[in-house]
């Protein structure tokens, strides 16, 4: 017999056994801890080791409470890292209109032309345009001379102050009599546009010539307008072209568009839709619409870029988002055939009714279309030969022409073939291929001096 010794436990390393066929760790091939004490066979526990050899892992509050406060520094170490700078110069723009502020209240000039454009900005402020007038106005009480130029430019637009030209022209000739560039632009638009003083357009090249010699870039622009339409001079494109780069290569937007269409029709320079695109694209970066909307076109037809619906929808979506009617009716081309977009023939027809809304010829003709043809509306041939009627009116050829067919089958209006040839034969010499055809389909059925 065995008498007076404690069974004791042999603490194994864990060995990797079967359970039913799975395999698991465990302290004895049968996942148990057997006695070893002579003649003993009792089993004292059974056991699956823990991580590490522990049966349990016992974590102190304080322990937890480190942990958060580790995990707590740890993130505003990384949001600091992150937004400091941000906060940092929203800092610094606070602290420099505080400066600009007092300093506007003593009198300083330079100071309130500083915070008036602050205010008109709204960067460190919030925007307000009455606040810009105000401290625009009292910098032009102390004598500094673009601050006549500033105000003009707000009474021309009506913000922070009511719309007023006669004020305008004020303030312009004000500046202009200073010297000022801004001013002597200012006083060329008015004239230009005969905003506040009759209309005359060799004051306005006077004005606009020397503030674009001292390098205006709005003037540079402007002046380039005048000699691409004509207006009180004689049309000079390669003039305008010049006029236009000096004022697009100080990155003005407006100046880039119209370099875009110069090269995108070929006036002053060769064709070049690829430079038509570059340019359209510098200008639309910066956010304006009729470049944008134009771009989309580009895309469309493929013309300087290879051709890309879905490019064509955002760019037209860009332009549409910024007001810009064009942009509708090309939306609403790509929604009438499901190009870059799904197909919807109601929405293009919303589309260009929106775009023809502010006189665009191309919508106009295809609102007519979708009478014509019913798309996502009810037919009727005599609504399509009105809104054909207006769009040729504006010298539109494919409306022309189907103004013209209109008039041939005596859809929507009395069959007349001289009308019908009028027609034709004028969107045969714009050079739109339909009004050529209209007219050998009319040669046909009624030779010349046909009338029915």
């Amino acid at each position: 017999m065995y008498i007076g010794l404690a069974c004791h436990v042999d603490e194994p390393r864990p060995t990797v056994g079967t359970l039913l066929g799975k395999p698991f760790l465990t302290g004895h091939p049968q996942g148990r801890i057997k006695c070893h004490a002579p003649s003993c066979n009792c089993i004292l526990r059974d056991s699956v080791p823990s991580l590490a050899g522990y049966d349990t892992m016992k974590i102190r509050p304080t322990q937890i409470l480190m942990i958060v406060i580790a995990t707590v520094l740890l993130v505003l170490g990384f949001v600091a890292f992150k937004y400091f700078p941000v906060w940092n110069a929203e800092i610094q723009r606070h602290a420099e209109i505080s400066r600009l502020r007092s300093a506007a209240r003593r009198g300083d000039a330079n100071a309130q032309v500083m915070l008036g454009e602050a205010y008109y900005l709204g960067r460190g402020v919030s925007r307000n345009y009455a606040k810009t007038a105000k401290w625009y106005r009292s910098a032009a009480d102390e004598g500094w001379v673009p601050a006549d130029g500033y105000l003009a430019s707000l009474y021309m637009i009506g913000r922070g102050v009511p719309k007023d030209f006669s004020k305008a022209l004020f303030w312009a000739e004000k500046a202009a009599g200073g010297g000022d560039p801004g001013g002597e632009n200012d006083v060329g638009v008015l004239y230009l546009r005969g905003w506040g003083v009759p209309r005359n357009y060799e004051q306005a090249r006077v004005f606009l010539t020397k503030a674009a010699k001292e390098g205006e870039v709005n003037a540079e622009n402007n002046l380039g307008m005048l000699y691409s339409h004509g207006w009180g001079v004689r049309r000079d494109f390669r003039k305008a072209f010049g006029l236009f780069h000096a004022a697009a290569g100080q990155g003005f937007a407006n100046a880039e568009y119209n370099l875009g269409v110069l090269y995108d029709h070929g006036t002053g320079v060769p064709q070049n839709f690829s430079a038509a695109a570059k340019w359209y694209r510098m200008a639309a970066k910066q956010g304006y619409p009729r470049a944008e909307s134009n771009l989309a076109m580009l895309y469309g037809k493929g013309d300087g870029v290879p051709k890309d619906y879905k490019k064509s929808a955002k760019w037209a979506f860009k332009a549409a988002a910024h007001g810009d009617s064009v942009a509708d009716n090309s939306l609403g081309v790509l929604y009438l055939h499901g190009w870059g977009v799904p197909r919807d023939i109601g929405k293009a027809f919303r589309l260009f009714r929106e775009s023809a809304k502010g006189g665009y010829a191309a919508a106009r003709a295809n609102v007519g279309v979708c009478y014509w043809h019913g798309f996502g509306t009810v037919q009727n041939f005599g609504t399509a030969a009105e809104w054909f009627r207006k769009s040729a009116r504006q010298g539109y050829a494919p409306a022309e022409a189907d103004l013209g067919r209109a008039y041939m089958l005596g859809r929507g209006v009395p069959r007349d073939i001289v009308k019908a040839r009028k027609w034709f034969a004028k969107a045969a010499a714009a050079g739109d291929p339909h009004g050529k055809q209209g007219l050998e389909e009319l040669q046909k059925l009624a030779p010349v001096g046909t009338k029915k």
